[in-house]
Parts: structure tokens; sequence; C-alpha cells
């Protein structure tokens, strides 16, 4: 409890919060403990669906929710509405409350803003051509990007609320994007936060050849057919992109990543959380992730890095290995698929799994947790190791 009211005296600090929400807020937020605390005397917690650690981290989602909201939207909570579905969870369950927070994480804020919403629709002309930049900042809302297109135009699709219908209208009439496109890059531009809570779709028609620059902060992307290089910032959303070239370059913190027909020079992923599939990918290619599976299909490169801390790795390669591939796994299983006929020293350990190798290796030498040997003349390396996992190697049949 003192850590949730510490968190509270810092959002009145920095001004989230007046000193009437935030006494409102704890009384909310402690009322709920001592009904907890009750419960758990008489044994009614499980019926009731309100163990406290199920208020726990749901109180931890709250918090997490807001600290991401800026201050000027903060302005526009209906504290009043918050407070009482806390002391309703307290009684009822936290199962709803949850759903309502799953919502935010979403981008819906009908759970904390006014439910007065006006909707706006606006495209604006580009003139950009194959070598050119476009880049695109976008807070709250969905990203459809398609190049190859015979007329480029950006379509927005904002959606704005308010707490009266009289505040949303006036938001609603001051909400525009803009276009300033000078010296071969173009910097698409939507109104900040002084404008109210926005959720913005954004669709985006290109020619072929015109290198993305993207940062999204809540919602899913989605690109395809550019043909060019992609640089992408992610804070929380799903992310599908496929036929781009050159550079391919992503960085998430939360959210599946499915990428597919990849030719370039460089390929990188870091991601902390979410699942990583990756389909006919040529290049180098560099992929982390901290929680997630990592399934590869069809990649071939000089150099394959591919590790996750807390997650399984299956990888076909689609050539035979020539060059510096390691595969890390710090707590999940490994299974590699490679044809034969390559050159490199082949090393397979795991500190407490099994290893098992299906690949002919001249000088192999086994032992309970370690294989190594060589293909070819072994001037590459394939470097499989996991912690806590199984290590498989099989050789992939060639059509």
């Amino acid at each position: 409890m003192r850590d949730e009211i510490q968190r509270i005296a810092k959002m009145v600090e920095d001004g989230k919060l007046t000193a009437d929400q935030a006494a409102d807020l704890i009384d909310a937020i402690t009322s709920g403990e001592r009904r907890d605390a009750e419960e758990q005397r008489t044994h009614e917690q499980q019926r009731a669906g309100t163990a406290t650690g199920t208020r726990k981290d749901t109180i931890d989602s709250l918090f997490e929710a807001f600290d991401r909201t800026t201050r000027d939207a903060m302005e526009r909570v209906n504290w009043p509405e918050i407070s009482e579905k806390i002391r309703s969870a307290a009684s009822t369950g936290w199962g709803k409350l949850r759903t309502d927070l799953e919502q935010i994480g979403r981008g819906d804020w009908k759970m904390v803003f006014g439910r007065h919403t006006a909707n706006k629709h606006q495209e604006l002309p580009l003139s950009l051509v194959a070598g050119n930049t476009l880049r695109v900042e976008l807070t709250n809302g969905d990203l459809t990007v398609r190049g190859g297109a015979s007329e480029q135009k950006v379509v927005a699709e904002a959606e704005v609320r308010g707490r009266d219908e009289a505040e949303t209208e006036k938001r609603i009439a001051a909400w525009s994007m803009i276009v300033e496109e000078s010296g071969g890059e173009a910097v698409l531009k939507l109104p900040g936060p002084s404008v109210g809570t926005v959720r913005c779709n954004l669709d985006i028609s290109l020619p072929e050849g015109v290198i993305l620059d993207v940062k999204s902060v809540n919602g899913y992307v989605d690109m395809k057919g550019t043909k060019a290089a992609v640089k992408l910032q992610m804070t929380n959303g799903d992310v599908t992109i496929a036929d781009v070239t050159d550079r391919l370059q992503i960085q998430t913190t939360s959210g599946d990543i499915s990428l597919s027909d990849f030719t370039g020079n460089q390929l990188t992923v870091e991601s902390r959380s979410g699942d990583i599939s990756v389909k006919n990918a040529k290049g180098n290619i560099n992929i982390r992730t901290a929680s997630g599976d990592l399934k590869m299909e069809e990649i071939d490169g000089a150099t394959v890095s591919l590790e996750t801390i807390s997650g399984d790795i299956d990888a076909l390669f689609d050539g035979p290995v020539n060059g510096k591939c390691n595969l890390r796994s710090v707590n999940g299983d490994i299974k590699a698929q490679i044809p034969d006929g390559g050159n490199c020293r082949v090393s397979l350990s795991s500190l407490s799994g099994d290893v098992a190798n299906e690949l002919h290796l001249d000088d192999e030498i086994k032992s309970e947790r370690r294989i190594t040997g060589q293909c070819g003349d072994g001037t590459g390396t394939f470097d499989v190791s996991a912690i806590s996992g199984d290590v498989h190697l099989e050789m992939k049949c060639l059509n």
C-alpha cells in the first residue's frame, strides 16, 4: 500500500492529479484493500474472484497505464468513475477492471475519458520518388503502408474524445495533419496532445523505393511492397512487414513481429516481449528478444545471430552454412535445420538439456551435453547453445 500511495503522490507532484483527486483515489484503493483482507479471513475471496494477488496485479496495471499517459490527457480523466470502479471491483471482483485496462492498452480510452466522440477523415497527396524518405510519428493508432501504388497519398481516420459534445467538436475542428516535403524528405506531422485525446489510423500509399522512418507508440503496423529500407521504433503493438529491401531495423517493447520476403544487407530486430517470425529472408540477420519464441523459415546470410532469454528457437536455413551463425537461448529449446554441404565448425551444447545431431560431421566428438565437429573445410562457424533447454540439429533435405 505504501508504494501505491507514493505513486499517487508522484502523480500529484507531476501535475497529473489534484489533491482532491488523489485523496479520492487513495480512499478507493485502501477500501479495496480492507475488503480483500476481510474476504481472506473468511475464505470468501476465492468464490468472489478477488484474490489479493489479482488485486495487486490490477492496481499495478492501472498505474502503468497512467504512467504512459501525458499530463494534458490526464486532466481529462474521469477520476470519480475510476475511483468508483476500484471500489466496485473490491466487492465484485477485479476481472471487469482488468478488462478496462486491457482496452487502455489497445488505445481505447472510453473507460477513463468522456464518451463523447467526433470523427474526421482527411486525405493529403504525396510527391515522393525512389530514394526519398518519409518520416512518420504516430502516438495512438494503426499504420498501414502499401508500396507500388499508382496514386500516392496519406489517408487519416481520426477519433477525438472530450468531456462533452461542445469540447469534442471544438477539438475535432482544430485537428489537422500536415505533410512537409523538402530536399527528398517528407515529414508527416499530426497534432500534439493539446488538441485532446485522439486515436488516428493512417493508411499510406507510396511508390516503390521510398525509405520509411516510423515511430509508433500504441497500435499495429502493417507494411508491404515498399522495396526500400525501413526503420521502425515501436512501444506497443504487433508488426507485419513484407517485401522490403536494403535494410530493415525494428526496435519494439511489446508485440508480435511477422516478417517475410526480405532481401538486402541487414535485418535487425530487438524486442523485449513478443514472438518473432521470419520467412524467406536473405541478408545479414541479427534478432534478439527478451521474452518470446523465434521461428525462422528459409533464412540465409553471411552472418546470422538469433538470441532469446525466454523462448524457443526454430530455425530453417535455406542454404548450407558457410559464414558465422550463432543461436542462443537461456530458457528454451533450439531446433535448427541446415542443408548438407556447408563449410563450418559446428558446436552444439546445453547446460541442462539434451543435445542431438542428425547432420554428418567430420571429427565429431560427443559428450552428454556437447557435440562438436566440422562440415567441409570449417571456415565458418555454426554455434548453438542453451542454458536450460534441448538442442537439436537436423539435416534439411533439398528439393
